[in-house]
């Protein structure tokens, strides 16, 4: 079981560095405090100022009612695209801490939509969050119609359609700017040496037992080709369980057996971010 899960494919965004060079429009990502080293075309229309008045005049209710609006997307849309359950922390679904996450964004998106440098850092680890899951363009429909629809059937007529149709836009406007940040984190693991696009399987190379509670596996790419240069602290952690240390050709796992769901903890290791250095 632990060699089946273990030759998982893993995303080259989790090797990235945390410099990044972002692809969405050069306006909009120098009021974020972003470069915007690449260009993109944005399919977003521009807000106008009733619409941004609109969409911060609802943060009190997102505020308010945020985790039950969000609560309500994910059971909606997990529903009706159940083949994203795999890009999304189930555990954390249970446990409620993704809908709380999501509320707490998308109540500063709006409470910042007529400051958006605040968000500078928040959209950069988006970013890279959706990067290691290797989110496309093409499921951001799916999120938008979903949270769009779960506004509406939480809040019913206390939301009139003028406020749905600019909140339409200005979850465009982030989709945009996310779409073009994470092609270009893409682009720079595809460009890097070593690295590649999209995923690549890793297998199992051997396993030691390094102590009551701790398990090291040694993973190599499938292919026997190189991996990107190892970066003093690049690590990624899960729940406090799991560090994967990137090495120049070979990727060590480190597993708690005291873990409950230790094999399913092991196959999610590869839709991670990376974290902070320790």
């Amino acid at each position: 079981m632990f060699r089946q899960s273990l030759t998982r494919l893993v995303s080259p965004s989790l090797l990235s560095s945390s410099s990044v060079s972002y692809a969405a429009p050069r306006t909009m990502m120098m009021m974020m405090g972003l470069p915007s080293t690449h260009r993109m075309v944005v399919r977003s229309m521009a807000m106008t100022n009733e619409q941004i008045r609109l969409v911060k005049a609802t943060a009190p209710v997102f505020q308010e009612h945020g985790k039950t609006i969000t609560t309500h997307f994910y059971k909606r849309m997990l529903s009706n695209h159940p083949e994203l359950k795999n890009v999304f922390n189930m555990a954390h679904q249970e446990t409620g801490a993704q809908p709380t996450a999501l509320a707490n964004a998308v109540f500063a998106y709006a409470a910042n939509i007529d400051n958006l440098g605040a968000l500078g850092k928040a959209v950069s680890l988006i970013a890279h969050k959706h990067a290691s899951l290797q989110i496309s363009p093409s499921q951001y429909p799916i999120v938008g119609e979903n949270l769009l629809a779960s506004v509406k059937e939480v809040l019913g007529d206390a939301v009139d359609q003028p406020t749905i149709d600019a909140w339409a836009v200005a979850y465009q406007q982030l989709a945009d700017i996310l779409i073009g940040a994470e092609a270009s984190l893409y682009k720079q693991a595809a460009e890097t040496q070593g690295g590649w696009a999209g995923w690549r399987p890793f297998v199992v190379a051997r396993k030691e037992v390094e102590s009551d509670e701790i398990i090291s596996f040694y993973l190599e790419p499938a292919d026997h080709g190189k991996l990107p240069t190892y970066k003093p602290g690049m690590h990624i952690v899960h729940n406090n369980t799991i560090i994967i240390i990137i090495n120049r050709l070979i990727h060590r796992v480190y597993l708690s057996i005291l873990s409950s769901g230790m094999s399913s903890l092991v196959s999610t290791a590869s839709a991670l971010p990376p974290t902070r250095s320790t």
